[in-house]
């Protein structure tokens, strides 16, 4: 039985320390975002967007102009 308690509290030991180390991640939480690398913010700035979604840019031009001809 001793041998099991000293398993059991060294585990035990092992969970505290894990969970102290999320609550302490999770107090120091930012939720506002941290752009890393100012070259991605303006190549995202400069990409064809459709409804705030990224589009290639053959299908952006596509859809501003009729693939059908005009009828006289």
């Amino acid at each position: 039985m001793g041998i099991m308690n000293e398993n059991v509290t060294i585990v035990d030991r092992g969970r505290e320390a894990r969970v102290t180390r999320y609550r302490e991640k999770r107090r120091t939480r930012l939720f506002s975002k941290k752009i890393r690398y100012e070259v991605r913010k303006l190549n995202a700035e400069k990409r064809p967007r459709m409804k705030g979604r990224f589009v290639k840019r053959t299908n952006f031009v596509t859809t501003t102009t009729p693939n059908y001809p005009l009828v006289k």
